[in-house]
């Protein structure tokens, strides 16, 4: 079979044999494709880096005769490494990753979506919370799971219907693409739970 070199970001990792894993990963074209990787060795630094969730790299692969991919060559585009440094910021980029996992069907490509995902991990240190809040209003509006008509969020299994000072929030959060903007907002506990709430109604989170 040809090689194929795609940008990705692996979701998840789960070990396979003793030098192997087996890998998610968010391709910018094809979606999210399974791939294994070999010959792992703490004496190769970039290839162990490279099957590491949050790891957004460029990945030259080769399909079988299955649906697994094999791993051939990759460089290392970001490793997310100030998502790292606290529980908070990893906890919640992990968040994101499984909320892609868990929404997308395999080898559907999403290419907005990608970029959605790459854009949010780079600037969620400056606001974790709000920026996942965020993160699941857009993601739950690229699945038309939802829609706004003020003062209300309608969604399939009714519609919530924001206050004053709820509604341009809820809004500029769902809708809103300056992340100066974005990371200003300060949503309630209670508004965050709601979104929550309303995710985890849709998506396995």
């Amino acid at each position: 079979m040809a090689e194929e070199k795609c940008e990705g970001i692996i979701l998840k990792s789960y070990a396979y044999k003793e030098t192997e894993r087996i890998l998610h990963l968010f391709t910018k074209d094809l979606g999210i494709i399974h791939l294994v990787i070999k010959h792992l060795s703490p004496r190769k630094p970039q290839r162990i880096n490279l099957a590491t969730p949050l790891c957004q790299g460029q990945y030259v692969l080769r399909k079988g005769k299955s649906d697994l991919f094999s791993f051939l060559d990759g460089s290392i585009i970001d490793l997310h490494l100030p998502l790292r440094q606290t529980l908070l910021t990893l906890e919640t980029g992990g968040r994101m990753l499984r909320a892609i996992h868990d929404s997308q069907l395999p080898e559907k490509p999403a290419p907005l979506l990608y970029k959605l995902l790459s854009l949010y991990l780079k600037k969620l240190p400056l606001g974790p919370q709000t920026l996942l809040t965020s993160f699941q209003l857009k993601l739950l509006i690229h699945e038309g799971l939802i829609s706004f008509e003020k003062p209300h969020l309608n969604y399939s299994g009714g519609t919530l219907t924001l206050n004053a000072e709820e509604w341009p929030i809820l809004f500029l959060l769902a809708h809103g693409r300056d992340f100066e903007t974005l990371i200003s907002l300060s949503p309630s506990q209670e508004l965050q739970k709601t979104v929550k709430d309303l995710f985890s109604s849709f998506i396995k989170n």
